[in-house]
């Protein structure tokens, strides 16, 4: 699509489930919201487990762990408890703020710079398919403000949100925490509209990698969005 750098084929897209209350969207966020730190964390190589998490969350101390996983889980619950209160007070949005916002809680111990876009260029690897270069730091302004103009022309906002993390993970716009921050904007897009967050779960770590990179290789979305609307069971 023009504006993205990526295609995907849009019959492909199972519509997600919708029309629900931004009450309920709460209640239930609020009730996983220690799942969501865990599995969030876990991607990343965290070694919490999921009791030890609730602890942390509850202000407790938690031994045996270095201090940057520590800090990884309480970054990570504060973006959360953070998108929580904008459901509450109906204030969620998808916009820059809100990207830079989550980027500069979600990456703030483990980017050299967190919530502003990079500066310098970068490479994602992706095993036996080579590398993935993503634009050059000098395009970024523009290639945001391209791209946000093409997702705001896609009708389905459950569409809209899966390709949005595409589109973020794609540009890797950050010197850290793309595709966390990506998730992040494509859940605010999605319980805006009626719907659930979508939380990876570290159990299905290899099929969300193995979809990431035919995202970056071949510039195709459809498995990563199929993968993505799989996870809101």
């Amino acid at each position: 699509m023009d504006g993205l750098n990526f295609s995907w084929d849009r019959r492909a897209i199972p519509a997600l489930p919708g029309g629900i209350s931004r009450d309920e969207i709460a209640h239930t966020l609020a009730h996983n919201l220690a799942d969501c730190v865990w599995n969030t964390a876990a991607l990343e190589g965290n070694s919490f487990t999921i009791r030890e998490v609730k602890s942390l969350m509850d202000g407790e101390q938690v031994a045996g762990h270095p201090i940057s996983e520590v800090r990884q889980i309480a970054d990570t619950a504060e973006a959360y408890t953070w998108l929580l209160a904008q459901v509450r007070t109906d204030s969620l949005d998808w916009d820059r703020e809100t990207s830079d916002h989550s980027n500069g809680i979600l990456a703030r111990h483990e980017a050299l710079v967190a919530g502003q876009f990079r500066t310098s260029e970068v490479s994602v690897h992706l095993g036996a398919r080579g590398a993935y270069t993503p634009p050059p730091a000098g395009d970024l302004e523009d290639h945001y403000r391209a791209g946000i103009s093409a997702l705001g022309n896609i009708e389905r906002p459950d569409e809209r949100a899966l390709a949005y993390f595409a589109f973020g993970a794609r540009a890797q716009f950050y010197f850290d925490g793309n595709k966390r921050t990506s998730r992040h904007g494509m859940n605010a897009i999605l319980m805006s509209a009626g719907h659930h967050p979508i939380v990876v779960p570290v159990a299905r770590e290899l099929e969300f990698d193995e979809a990431c990179v035919s995202m970056f290789a071949d510039a195709d979305a459809t498995e990563i969005m199929q993968f993505l609307a799989s996870c809101t069971a």
